[in-house]
């Protein structure tokens, strides 16, 4: 489940740094005169790692955990299948050792915990009714990312100062659009949480069988709260339109839906008859008839909670 992750040491002895460099094949490099040491292009797509050792000693480690793990087993270079806590526990110790790192004084920087649903239609079937995640007060909008085609990935904001945000995307598809050849032919929903600058975690400690298995409970528990666009059921004679303006009472209250309304036939978007009749919809009619409005999960809610509720006991 841990996929990338970004590992600091403020400070690497000598005599590591030169075992670094010749396990890893860190390419010398110069900056005013000055020798630091990276992992060139072609060794980090190899291996999906990146290593880089600062002037003033300080290292960097990035590594994909899963395609790392992939890559040894398959020597390909995907994360399209299941990769528990404990395949990620093995793998960094392989790596540490391999390298010649010790994990004294190294640090978990930015790390993913992601997870691989195989759903039954189209992921943009699911992508487009999913609208928040969280409950109570804590609960965050998941906007489209413009960044991307399609409409393919979905986000809660995650601008510098949000040190954990919330990703859900089409994984076909975004292998696709990187023009892969390696491909799997199946609908492939990829749910992840992203954490950023974190506070004094060690990597011993992160790493721990006690630490995973907690990251692993608050990431389901996390993903339960998504929360999906409901077909709603009301009594004969409500037609569309009026089922439409029921959710949006449900959701932002009378005082509200009436006020969105006045501003829309301000602009022009509402004429005057269809303005009045949600007027009169919200003042004479929601009341009687709010007693029998009703919500319904949505086939690929029902799937998504099923798949979920599959991959949990699983992993």
């Amino acid at each position: 489940m841990i996929d990338l992750i970004t590992l600091v040491k403020s400070k690497v002895s000598e005599s590591e740094i030169l075992q670094i460099v010749e396990r890893s094949n860190l390419q010398k490099c110069t900056r005013n005169g000055k020798i630091y040491y990276e992992t060139s292009p072609q060794q980090r797509n190899k291996e999906q790692m990146y290593i880089r050792i600062e002037v003033n000693g300080k290292m960097k480690i990035d590594v994909n955990l899963h395609k790392h793990h992939e890559r040894s087993i398959t020597c390909g270079y995907t994360n399209y299948g299941t990769f528990t806590m404990n395949q990620a526990q093995s793998i960094i110790n392989k790596i540490l050792i391999e390298k010649g790192i010790t994990p004294d004084n190294l640090k978990v920087y930015n790390y993913e915990v992601g997870l691989n649903l195989t759903t039954s239609k189209d992921c943009r079937e699911y992508l487009d009714r999913m609208t928040t995640i969280g409950i109570l007060n804590d609960n965050k909008p998941l906007y489209i990312n413009p960044r991307y085609k399609n409409e393919r990935v979905k986000t809660t904001i995650f601008h510098r100062h949000i040190r954990k945000h919330f990703k859900v995307y089409d994984k076909c598809f975004e292998a696709k659009d990187k023009r892969r050849t390696d491909v799997p032919d199946r609908n492939i929903l990829r749910i992840e949480t992203v954490y950023r600058r974190v506070d004094k975690m060690s990597c011993d400690k992160f790493f721990s069988t006690v630490n995973l298995d907690k990251a692993k409970r608050t990431f389901f528990k996390d993903w339960s709260t998504l929360q999906f666009d409901r077909e709603i059921t009301a009594p004969k004679g409500i037609g569309v339109k009026k089922k439409e303006l029921c959710k949006t009472i449900i959701k932002v209250g009378t005082k509200s839906a009436l006020l969105q309304a006045r501003e829309k036939h301000k602009n022009g978007t509402l004429t005057d008859k269809e303005f009045r009749n949600i007027r009169e919809f919200i003042t004479r009619e929601w009341e009687v008839i709010k007693p029998s409005i009703s919500f319904m999960q949505s086939i690929e809610e029902q799937e998504y909670r099923r798949l979920l509720n599959i991959e949990k006991a699983l992993i």
